[in-house]
């Protein structure tokens, strides 16, 4: 009896059935290499490294894995990829869903990395909003790079009575009185990167509903505006990443094409008049980037206030 439990825990000797489904293969002889029920290898042994890289170039990296078909779409046909996924054409390219996780991924370990790059300076900030910075409590005119090593200095005007004002007043000094201006956009920033790409995933179906409002006489279901909002953020994401790494007058050039891109994909993929795709394309490319601002916005409050 010991011998025979021994036996049939044997996993060679377990090759009369699947491990995963359960499926048998008693009538088939040899057994299959594959589960003909769910396609699982019935060749039970420890995976290897090279079994994992191999799956990787294979899958992804090799000229006719779905990666490259999915990239040279999404970059040289704005829209095309986004149709054919309407289409029915879903086996042979990324899932866009995966698409948009994998551009959002990257982006932000980048930024997190090297930092905002051109896309945001911060001694640019400091001079846009003005030299006057308050240092050691005092108001002064200084240079951005000296307004970085200022002292922040903490002001609220709370009503007499406002207990929930001076509540807040009070954790903020505590929070923030004292540190310097560069400390404080340090917090900040790192605050930015670390919410952004959850508040980023959120408005995928905000500007989903923009598209779905703007095309509402298209009668196409609200799954089907995601698609293509996903592939043109993945887009966006890596043509911030270009506006980001590379000289500022290239990555400026990086977003005219994407103004160019955002308008052909939606030609390509809503179809209709040219006309009144602008119209459609200008609205959007006006509301959405108010509605990013204020995102951010809302994040920095919240990382001031918290």
């Amino acid at each position: 009896m010991t011998e025979t439990v021994a036996a049939s825990a044997d996993p060679a000797a377990a090759t009369h059935c699947c491990r995963n489904c359960g499926f048998s293969f008693e009538p088939i002889s040899p057994a299959p290499k594959y589960c003909p029920q769910c396609g699982q290898d019935t060749h039970l042994h420890a995976p290897s490294a090279w079994e994992f890289i191999h799956e990787f170039i294979t899958h992804y990296v090799a000229l006719e894995g779905k990666l490259w078909k999915t990239l040279i779409l999404l970059f040289c046909l704005p829209g095309e990829l986004s149709r054919r996924f309407r289409d029915g054409k879903k086996v042979a390219y990324v899932h866009p869903l995966r698409l948009y996780l994998t551009a959002s991924f990257i982006f932000f370990l980048v930024v997190k990395v090297a930092g905002f790059g051109n896309l945001v300076q911060l001694n640019q900030l400091a001079e846009t909003k003005g030299q006057q910075v308050f240092a050691s409590g005092k108001t002064s005119n200084v240079p951005p790079d000296e307004a970085l090593k200022g002292r922040a200095k903490v002001e609220m005007d709370c009503e007499p009575g406002a207990r929930f004002c001076q509540m807040w007043q009070s954790h903020v000094k505590e929070k923030w009185e004292g540190k310097t201006v560069g400390d404080v956009f340090e917090t900040i920033k790192k605050s930015v990167i670390s919410n952004l790409p959850y508040a980023m995933f959120f408005m995928l179906p905000v500007f989903a509903t923009l598209t779905f409002w703007s095309y509402r006489r298209r009668n196409l279901a609200f799954g089907e505006h995601m698609v293509y909002a996903m592939h043109v953020h993945a887009f966006a994401y890596f043509a911030l990443l270009g506006k980001a790494l590379l000289p500022p007058k290239i990555g400026d050039i990086l977003l005219l094409v994407f103004v160019i891109y955002f308008f052909i994909a939606m030609q390509r993929y809503f179809g209709g008049r040219w006309w009144a795709t602008a119209l459609r394309c200008a609205v959007i490319s006006t509301f959405y980037p108010l509605l990013l601002v204020a995102l951010t916005g809302g994040i920095i409050i919240f990382s001031i206030l918290t």
